[in-house]
């Protein structure tokens, strides 16, 4: 693993994090879309995909700054931000937002894979960036 100065690798960590998670998701979303119709509107997944990088990204740049071992703590996080993420969709099939349909299969499918791929993405290249600001 390379060794990147925090801010500068941050910035890039989270540029390819965002840009690589929007168009992986987004390909899951087309996919999901001719399989059996997506129940989300198709902004919601760059948008999401690019903030949820960011949010991610200035976590790790926090920890980075703040705790010892920022590698570990952010995997530990990682996989309980995943974990209730994951239950999120299998709730929105029964019990949807105000003025919302409810999620049908496919939907809950292609958000799961989408969360996996993302938190797999902040997780592998953000770590990566070693040095403390």
């Amino acid at each position: 693993m390379s060794v990147e100065s925090s801010s500068p690798g941050m910035g890039r960590s989270i540029a390819l994090v965002g840009g690589l998670g929007a168009l992986v998701n987004s390909l899951i979303f087309v996919v999901g879309q001719n399989v059996g119709g997506m129940r989300i509107p198709y902004p919601m997944v760059p948008i999401n995909s690019l903030g949820g990088a960011g949010f991610g990204g200035l976590i790790y740049l926090a920890l980075l700054r703040y705790t010892k071992q920022p590698r570990g703590i952010f995997v530990g996080l990682s996989a309980v931000f995943l974990v209730l993420f994951g239950l999120l969709p299998f709730r929105l099939m029964s019990n949807p937002p105000p003025g919302a349909e409810p999620f049908n299969m496919t939907t809950v499918v292609a958000l799961e894979v989408m969360h996996l791929v993302s938190g797999a993405l902040a997780i592998l290249l953000y770590i990566r960036v070693e040095k403390r600001p």
